[in-house]
């Protein structure tokens, strides 16, 4: 470096514009590495607990049309494996019910139950993929765009847009009444 002629010092040149992005993104992408490598990775439930257990939920809502909408859940765990029921009867539209057949998977924060919906509606039965959010106090339905696949059935066009909007509070199993 030439010195610089007013005060002897060396002449330091300012970084280009190009060079501050670099350093801009670069420490970006160091900071998605970090946050995404402490996410927790996914583990079955059967890591921690490998209890039976049955799991209700009901929903009954009074709709303005004074008709209810109703809605049942009900859910046999033995580790990870499940099975169940899910009935659901909007007010004033076709009835579904059928039976669930998958896994349940967890990440630590909350359990997910990922699997198979059988289900009968309007005189047609389907195999649909089923993903229900299960928390303490609710079961959160996933619902979504469905794609038919080669087998027949369908699975959700775009899983990372499942609507879990859908909230049906847990119930005593004793008191457990299905829509239907």
């Amino acid at each position: 470096m030439e010195p610089n002629e007013t005060n002897n010092m060396p002449r330091t040149e300012k970084p280009s514009r190009g060079a501050v992005w670099l350093l801009v993104i670069v420490a970006v992408l160091i900071a998605i590495l970090v946050s995404t490598s402490k996410m927790k990775q996914v583990t079955p439930v059967a890591e921690v607990s490998q209890d039976s257990q049955m799991l209700c939920y009901y929903s009954s809502t009074p709709t303005a049309s004074g008709f209810n909408d109703v809605y049942s859940l009900k859910l046999s765990t033995d580790g990870t494996t499940v099975t169940g029921e899910l009935a659901t009867a909007p007010a004033e539209k076709d009835k579904m019910n059928g039976t669930l057949d998958g896994v349940l998977i967890s990440n630590g924060e909350e359990v997910l139950f990922s699997g198979t919906y059988a289900n009968s509606a309007e005189g047609m039965d389907t195999i649909d993929q089923k993903m229900i959010k299960l928390t303490e106090n609710n079961a959160m339905i996933g619902y979504g765009e469905m794609k038919l696949e080669a087998d027949g059935s369908y699975s959700y066009a775009n899983p990372d847009q499942i609507d879990y909007s859908l909230s049906l509070p847990r119930v005593d199993c004793a008191s457990y009444t299905s829509a239907f």
